[in-house]
């Protein structure tokens, strides 16, 4: 959930986070601008199923560091993490 996320981050040392942007509470977006307000430096990675240039256009723009879609591929996923870490 968007809120256990937010809370995990806010009590952890985290350094990257990969979120989806379709959670059962709060969306994606929502969570990750409260996920910045605790820790404006964080990476956040969106993932979604729904690929659309609209939606990845508005995911980094609302600050995510980059946008996979579902299913992910894990070459892709490996190197979007060592490249925000």
């Amino acid at each position: 959930s968007g809120y256990q996320a937010i809370d995990l981050c806010f009590k952890n040392e985290i350094d990257l986070v990969l979120m989806d942007i379709q959670l059962p509470d709060i969306d994606g977006y929502d969570t990750a601008a409260q996920i910045f307000k605790i820790k404006p430096h964080i990476s956040i990675i969106a993932q979604t199923a729904y690929a659309t240039t609209a939606e990845e256009t508005k995911a980094l723009n609302a600050g995510f560091k980059a946008f996979l879609t579902k299913p992910l591929d894990d070459k892709i996923l490996l190197k979007i993490v060592e490249d925000n870490l």
